[in-house]
């Protein structure tokens, strides 16, 4: 849709005009571009604005109670399928008084804020439940400066700014001021938008955490050591030591950095390093191809097949499951099943020959669902930290520009997004096929669970194969003062 038209329908949705089938328009170009949630940010803000400034600032006047007759949706990176952040016009229009709250609050106004106004909006919550003692705010409330402490669920505030920062229980976390809170333990998203460049987390032993855009995952843990993942743009992490100069690393996306204070001066910010993916692949405990064939054709050694016979596949019952030998169980088997979004239908389809050396044959065969994503359990791991390599590629051109992001339900919590945009890569050279990496940690007793989630138009999410390897203490090195 042209930035242009685009424009033209969120301000017919913030006058609350638009039509059921122009929302769902406006739905799907903000599910799939970071651009549009960003302008959809900014409109809403310039409207809130606007609107306060043709009825006064009159606190006799009556709050605006016009609402949207429906509300644009996106999931949440913590809690799939619920009403997120950029719904904030629903959250505009629902508040009393909330053009005066974002004219006071928003420092790009030039005024300052007033006490008696929030800095933040509660803006979605599922299942959470608050510490005695601790606000219990509705959806929709104003926030004043404070902490949130969150026993169990999710909850979602909004800055002032348009910062967005999703807590998971148990959190709690502080907002201090409209671009800046404190986290003292648990785990956050953070998403940020042009207009709050800069938005900043602190954390124990004076960690500053500064979004230079646009997301990032951060954990406080017991001992107050702070863990920093980008998923997207770039992070600056700064460290004062009453003993040394400030340490400073700036990570961009797919990096990350644990700080200890309980370290030497020159480890206080461990930049963590991946092994290679080659490495990867030969130190695997477990290493999955998905076949369509499973029982007649053969697969390299390093891979084990899991599939069903053709003449089976119009009979496969859901999930599929099959227990495999591995080094990285207790019991030296580990059960994987396989399974989809909505469990309609698990499709198995041989593609076309791959030229690739390593990962031909593995690359050659796909497993994928039509229109949702795909489930992975992996049941009796003993308890530690593993690294998860799957690869999504269609060496025909059948799923070109499919998009999707992972989720994982570990011993760290349900629903942890671990990667966003991944496009599924395609054609029969595979010089640079997709791989989605990252780190699950199982406690030895619960199963760990990976969903493939896609959230482009296409909704469909191949997997061709996946490994996964135990992590020693990983290799790091010191970050030094830019």
């Amino acid at each position: 849709m042209p930035e242009r038209e685009l424009d033209n329908l969120m301000l017919r949705y913030l006058d609350g005009i638009v039509t059921p089938d122009e929302v769902d328009a406006m739905n799907q170009q903000l599910q799939q571009e970071t651009e549009a949630q960003d302008r959809f940010i900014e409109l809403t803000l310039r409207y809130a604005l606007l609107h306060d400034a043709l009825q006064g600032m009159d606190s006799r006047q009556e709050p605006v109670n016009r609402e949207p007759t429906f509300t644009p949706t996106l999931r949440s990176r913590f809690s799939r399928g619920r009403s997120v952040w950029y719904a904030l016009a629903a959250s505009l229009m629902l508040v009393a008084g909330i053009a005066t709250y974002v004219l006071v609050s928003n420092p790009s106004t030039g005024f300052n804020p007033r006490a008696s106004h929030g800095i933040a909006l509660l803006t979605n919550a599922t299942g959470a439940v608050f510490a005695d003692g601790s606000r219990q705010p509705e959806i929709g409330a104003e926030l004043n400066a404070g902490t949130l402490s969150l026993l169990s669920g999710s909850a979602q505030v909004m800055f002032s700014t348009g910062a967005v920062v999703d807590l998971r229980g148990p959190c709690t976390f502080a907002m201090t001021e409209p671009n800046r809170g404190h986290l003292f333990s648990g785990t956050l998203e953070v998403y940020v938008p042009d207009t709050a460049h800069g938005f900043t987390i602190t954390a124990p032993h004076d960690v500053r955490v500064i979004d230079l855009g646009t997301r990032f995952i951060m954990q406080v843990d017991s001992d107050g050591v702070s863990d920093v993942r980008v998923l997207k743009g770039t992070v600056m992490v700064e460290v004062d030591r009453p003993d040394s100069e400030k340490r400073y690393a700036l990570l961009t996306a797919d990096q990350r950095v644990r700080v200890d204070p309980a370290l030497s001066v020159a480890e206080t910010l461990r930049i963590i390093e991946r092994p290679p993916l080659t490495a990867a692949i030969d130190q695997a405990g477990l290493r999955i191809d998905f076949q369509l064939d499973a029982e007649n054709c053969s697969v390299p050694d390093r891979f084990t097949a899991m599939g069903m016979p053709i003449e089976k596949l119009d009979k496969v019952d859901l999930p599929l499951t099959q227990s495999l030998n591995s080094p990285l169980s207790a019991s030296g088997q580990i059960t994987i099943s396989v399974d989809t979004e909505d469990s309609s239908a698990l499709d198995f389809r041989r593609r076309t020959d791959s030229t690739d050396p390593l990962l031909g044959r593995l690359l050659e065969d796909q497993i994928k669902n039509q229109n949702s994503g795909l489930v992975v359990t992996l049941s009796n791991l003993s308890a530690g930290t593993y690294r998860m390599v799957s690869w999504h590629h269609d060496c025909d051109l059948g799923a070109a520009g499919n998009v999707f992001e992972v989720h994982v339900s570990d011993a760290l919590g349900a629903q942890r997004l671990v990667l966003v945009d991944q496009i599924v890569s395609t054609g029969p050279s595979a010089a640079a096929p997709t791989v989605a990496d990252f780190d699950i940690v199982a406690d030895g007793e619960h199963p760990v669970t990976i969903i493939y989630s896609p959230t482009s138009e296409d909704r469909e999410t191949p997997c061709n194969g996946l490994t996964l390897t135990r992590l020693d203490e990983p290799r790091v090195s010191s970050a030094q003062q830019p």
